[in-house]
């Protein structure tokens, strides 16, 4: 086919109307490496919500430890009184 046939049959096609599906169709595709970018992506997801999440579960460990012993204390205060 010569390529001024070709110009002319692309130049046919209109994508303009298309154009925001194909942009996003290439953006979730990365060139074939969508898979490989996509689970790194939903990994460091992942590494950012423990990251969040473990602090405040240990806190609130820590906080329901050290209230328990406050209470023993203060209860072990009180019978020796009594």
């Amino acid at each position: 086919m010569p390529a001024s046939t070709l110009c002319v049959e692309f130049e046919k096609i209109d994508l303009s109307k298309h154009r925001e599906i194909i942009i996003m169709s290439e953006f979730f595709h990365m060139s074939g490496y969508a898979f490989y970018v996509w689970t790194s992506y939903g990994l460091a997801f992942v590494v950012l919500l423990a990251n969040i999440i473990i602090p405040f579960n240990e806190k609130r460990a820590f906080l329901r430890t050290l209230n328990r012993k406050l209470r023993r204390k203060h209860r072990d205060k009180n019978e020796q009184k009594a």
